[in-house]
């Protein structure tokens, strides 16, 4: 076998104290068989043989439940049993959820300080938490040292690392044959019957190893030069922590001390304990009560033993008690009751049941206490009793004279300690729901009911089973609390309104370069929670948008504004026109002179020269003398002046340009074409141009040879000297002449 045998010793001597002849061996009386363990399970005899020595008893009912899940503070109790360790003088093992009043705090707390549990990482030990088969292999290998040989090898592929020593040292120690060949299945949980039937084939493996390999070791016992011949058999009772068994000084037997074992002899007139090594000596003293008087071992250090000195005086006159006899001055009992016949206390708590015995002179009132069920609910000698698991047992007080009785029914309760919620919070659309979920600590409590509400039922509600339904837009506060301690958690609920669309304030706008306009979106619906939008453009050489909508005129074009909502990515867009404004008009000329019927072309320039709308009007100031059309052409009409106007359409800049308008002369002629005139005399010509209407009627006189006669501007010819000559009248216009032969005498 491969076990450690620095660790045997002291191993198989606890097999040895609970499977063998203990020192302070427990006295039962044999176990009931359970209804629920046939004789045919693979597990009957190791469940009866557990019950027999006392490490496990069944439930209420008679039976064992050896198909239920066994947990942690299961397993740490049978273990602390097995091993027979001290449950009582232990050192706190610092485990958060432990506290020295819960019935498995003795075992644990001694498994922790003899180094085979360490608990989780967070302090906990989580005793109400089911064992899986890897961790129970790991406490069996940890409590008993069991190794694997040297070389062995895991034929389970399915054993994580972590575990692989411990696995393997079950397997070759001939504990487990896995599930199959290959698979362990270390993660399935272990049920009360498998648990002992694991533990009791670990201790027997341990056993046989010492039967077979282990010889005794000097260095554990005494020089046997020291030990005395066997004397006569001494046997007391003797009561020792709460555990009764006997002791006979004819032989030497193993003692658990601490958690370590060692060994007590008897050596002249001392009885003497040896220990395993000086690290696994107690501090402090060892105390014994013998038929109620406490006897003390103390250390003697220049020995390295505990002793406790004139031990054989002590016991020399030991007998068993005798019965007092009535006599006339005994007055017997005749009747108890208790202080109450129900009681509900919650588990790990513990109450008083008082005993009041009839007569009140009785002259032997001690009384005994039992529970009916001690797995949930134990009693002491003085009537405390303490809640152990839930379920009801019934507590019973006999009277040692008359064997009278009185009962109380004790009701154990899990309290709740705590409350969990799934989730701690949630979103969810108006008109949808949710379901939370409460998680009641711990999870064998008792009463589990929960009650639902909600801080603003406007906003959610929430059913009797924890489904929340949105109502409106908004957060609300939904509480679980627990009926058992009104222990609460709460889950803020958001709840949302759905954007569903959005609209514009315009779909159209034009704006001036430079400038801007402001556009407003419109969510739908109007208490949707979520109302933020983002604004982008199609072109923003043309136009761009901020994020409040303001819109900002760059360049002449069109641009598409976009505004789309955050939630539901829904879209509306406002078509922007971009107007370059008109600054100015200028015409080609602001002058000019046609005649009559003739056109000329005027020609507009508009300011700036990107602006967008370039669009004039033409305007004559008189139609009579020259009209315009709408390119700015001109035709002269009649003689005289206009005035041409080019209008912009934006911005109604004007620029003009006068036209004068002339009609021609087409001809001239005189009211006379001759004549006679006496040296000295004159003659007025008359001079008609025509059109009647011509502009310029302006005319010029001249004469051919003013030597014989002269004319002026007005056209009076005046003879100079007898001859001939010819007036000629001449138009500025067109230079057309007519003439006047004028003969002098």
């Amino acid at each position: 076998m491969g076990i450690n045998n620095n660790y045997l010793k002291a191993t198989v001597g606890l097999t040895l104290v609970v499977s063998s002849v203990p020192i302070f061996a427990p006295v039962y009386t044999k176990a009931a068989t359970f209804l629920d363990v046939p004789d045919s399970a693979y597990y009957s005899d190791a469940v009866r043989e557990l019950a027999e020595r006392g490490i496990l008893i069944g439930y209420g009912d008679g039976t064992y439940k050896p198909n239920q899940v066994a947990t942690r503070g299961q397993i740490a109790k049978i273990l602390a049993g097995i091993l027979g360790l001290d449950k009582t003088n232990v050192v706190d093992p610092g485990f958060t959820d432990l506290s020295p009043d819960n019935p498995y705090y003795g075992a644990i707390a001694a498994l922790a300080q003899a180094g085979i549990i360490s608990g989780y990482e967070d302090h906990t030990y989580r005793m109400n938490e089911p064992v899986q088969r890897k961790h129970l292999a790991k406490m069996l290998v940890k409590a008993f040292h069991l190794q694997s040989p040297e070389g062995a090898t895991m034929p389970f592929t399915d054993v994580r690392e972590e575990y692989k020593d411990y696995i393997l040292a079950l397997y070759t120690n001939g504990i487990t044959t896995g599930r199959t060949a290959t698979q362990f299945d270390g993660e399935s949980y272990v049920t009360r019957g498998q648990l002992t039937a694991f533990v009791v084939r670990t201790e027997e493996a341990v056993q046989s190893a010492v039967n077979e390999e282990e010889k005794p070791n000097t260095d554990l016992n005494p020089p046997t030069e020291s030990l005395p011949e066997p004397g006569p058999t001494l046997t007391f009772t003797v009561s020792i922590e709460g555990i009764t068994g006997i002791f006979s000084t004819d032989k030497e037997y193993e003692l658990i001390t601490s958690a370590v074992i060692g060994k007590i002899y008897l050596d002249e007139d001392v009885v003497k304990i040896t220990f395993v090594s000086e690290e696994a000596i107690p501090k402090g003293s060892f105390k014994a009560k013998i038929n109620n008087v406490e006897y003390e071992f103390n250390f003697n250090r220049n020995e390295n033993k505990w002793i406790l000195t004139k031990f054989k005086e002590a016991i020399s006159s030991v007998s068993e008690p005798t019965p007092v006899p009535y006599s006339s001055t005994t007055i017997p009992v005749t009747g108890i009751s208790l202080n109450t016949t129900t009681a509900t206390i919650n588990e790990g708590e513990t109450t008083q049941l008082t005993a009041t015995i009839l007569p009140a002179n009785a002259t032997n009132k001690d009384v005994t206490w039992t529970s009916s069920n001690p797995t949930v609910a134990t009693v002491d000698a003085n009537g405390k009793v303490t809640a152990i698991g839930e379920g009801t047992a019934t507590i019973t007080a006999t009277t040692v004279d008359g064997l009278k009785t009185a009962t109380t029914t004790i009701k154990v309760v899990v309290p709740v300690t705590g409350i969990l919620l799934n989730t701690t919070t949630a979103t969810i659309n108006e008109g949808e729901t949710t379901q939370l979920t409460a998680t009641i600590l711990p999870a064998n409590a008792t009463n589990k009911h929960v009650t639902w509400t909600s801080s603003d039922e406007n906003i959610a509600t929430v059913d009797a089973t924890g489904k929340v339904t949105a109502i409106g837009g908004g957060t609300a506060t939904i509480t679980a609390t627990t009926v058992d301690g009104l222990k609460t958690a709460t889950a803020t609920i958001e709840v949302v309104v759905p954007v569903t669309g959005i609209s514009l304030n315009t779909t159209t706008a034009t704006i001036n370069e430079g400038e801007t306009t402001q556009l407003t979106a419109s969510i739908l619906p109007a208490n949707a929670t979520n109302k933020h939008v983002t604004w982008t453009s199609s072109d923003e050489n043309i136009a761009t948008v901020d994020a409040t909508g303001k819109v900002t005129a760059i360049g002449g074009g069109t641009a598409t504004i976009t505004a789309t909502t955050v939630d539901g990515l829904k879209t509306a867009t406002a078509t922007i026109e971009v107007v370059v404004p008109v600054t100015g008009i200028s015409l080609n000329t602001t002058t000019a002179t046609i005649n009559e019927g003739e056109t000329t072309q005027l020609t507009a320039s508009i300011l700036p020269a990107n602006a967008t709308n370039k669009h004039v009007t033409w305007t004559s100031s008189d139609e009579n003398i020259a009209t315009v059309d709408a390119t700015g052409k001109v035709t002269a009409i009649g003689g005289g002046t206009a005035t041409i106007t080019a209008t912009t359409v934006d911005g109604l800049k004007t620029a003009t340009t006068t036209i004068k308008v002339v009609v021609p002369v087409t001809g001239i002629a005189l009211n006379e074409t001759s004549g006679n005139l006496q040296v000295g005399d004159t003659k007025t010509l008359t001079a008609t141009v025509t059109p009647t209407n011509a502009t310029n009627k302006n005319v010029t006189w001249s004469s051919s040879d003013e030597n014989v006669a002269t004319v002026n501007t007005a056209g009076v010819v005046y003879a100079v000297a007898p001859g001939t000559a010819t007036i000629t009248a001449t138009t500025e216009d067109g230079s057309h002449k007519a003439t006047y032969t004028v003969t002098t005498s």
